[in-house]
């Protein structure tokens, strides 16, 4: 797996977790270390906690092309002038703002298509079975990369000869 693989990856760990196993690597000065380590484990605009999705719903920009694909139909195409776009973003003001009171009294569902579910659901299992201690930290990391057809190596096979 390379670095760029396994940073994809690590936000579905814990972040506690992420942190004490990043700093157990065995070669803190190698180039992916420091950048990984400055870029996003030392950085002052977020903190770990706050880009790990440790057990949060995996969402994408489809929410935000739904919306565009949405909008569009509304204004009738998708080349509008600016006089003839700006009532229509009242009106989708107006609807937002329902939607926020409904997402508040959480009344309000969100659909998804069944491959994502699916793929949700198979991440929430393999978090539980991670906390659980019923899989390792490995098989974790392998299951997921598989999941998000990251290249995954095979394990090393381990060394069983006695001396």
């Amino acid at each position: 797996m390379t670095c760029l693989d396994g940073e994809k990856v690590s936000q579905l760990y814990p972040y506690t977790v992420l942190l004490t196993s990043f700093h157990s690597l065995p070669t803190p000065k190698a180039f992916p270390y420091q950048v990984i380590s400055r870029a996003w484990l030392q950085c002052s605009v977020w903190s770990v906690a706050q880009w790990s999705v440790f057990q949060l719903s995996i969402r994408t920009n489809n929410d935000d092309e739904g919306w565009h694909r949405r909008f569009n139909g509304k204004a009738n195409g998708n080349k509008l002038h600016f006089y003839k776009m700006v009532p229509v973003l009242i009106k989708e003001a107006k609807t937002v703002s329902r939607q926020v009171h409904l997402v508040d009294e959480q009344s309000l569902a969100r659909w998804q298509r069944t491959k994502y579910q699916q793929s949700q659901g198979c991440l929430s299992s393999l978090w539980e079975q991670l906390q659980d201690g019923t899989i390792t930290t490995s098989f974790f990391l392998r299951a997921v990369g598989h999941m998000y057809d990251i290249p995954v190596p095979d394990p090393e096979p381990e060394d069983t000869d006695s001396d």
